[in-house]
């Protein structure tokens, strides 16, 4: 079979001249330029006719809601924090579950109400990338008295796992002590 450049299916647009098998993936561009390589034959059955794009725009409110939550980095770092302390499937539930580790927040509107300001004041200061959840204390719970918003670089210093390098009366780790000296 062949597709010819420049040839629209739905919102889906062929970038080049292509002789392809059905099972095999080309690259599309979507009407909102996102570009996806997606199964042919998908494609010219009508069963992909875009991007996520069309189906954001023509599903229900309730759905819009869910989009809009998941795609917020805010619920997101909620959603991954209840996830390390309370899913057993979850690769980092273990150095929580032992250690009684759990999350004093009831609902993501509380966790809200208590951090979204700390956290929009940080990433203006520091980019949103670079935001992340810190618990002061490791071995204490997920709540507001113990949670801060701090860089990677801050939050890789205050693991479990670090060691401390005593020198002239200080100590700190390593990556403080490159730091504090300029090596």
């Amino acid at each position: 079979m062949q597709i010819k450049k420049w040839v629209k299916y739905w919102l889906l647009q062929t970038l080049q001249y292509w002789e392809f098998k059905s099972s095999e993936k080309i690259e599309f561009i979507c009407n909102c330029w996102i570009k996806k390589k997606i199964i042919v034959w998908n494609v010219l059955s009508w069963k992909t006719k875009s991007c996520w794009c069309y189906l954001k725009k023509t599903t229900s409110e309730r759905f819009k809601k869910h989009w809009d939550r998941t795609s917020n980095r805010l619920y997101r770092i909620y959603y991954w924090m209840k996830a390390r302390c309370n899913n057993k499937n979850n690769h980092a539930y273990k150095n929580y579950w032992w250690r009684w580790i759990s999350i004093e927040w009831n609902s993501y509107e509380d966790f809200k109400k208590d951090m979204e300001e700390s956290y929009l004041k940080h990433c203006d200061e520091w980019t949103e990338k670079q935001t992340t959840l810190d618990r002061i204390d490791n071995n204490w719970n997920y709540c507001k008295k113990n949670c801060r918003w701090a860089t990677r670089w801050k939050q890789n210093n205050n693991r479990s796992n670090n060691k401390y390098i005593n020198y002239k009366w200080e100590s700190h780790t390593r990556s403080e002590w490159i730091k504090i000296l300029w090596i």
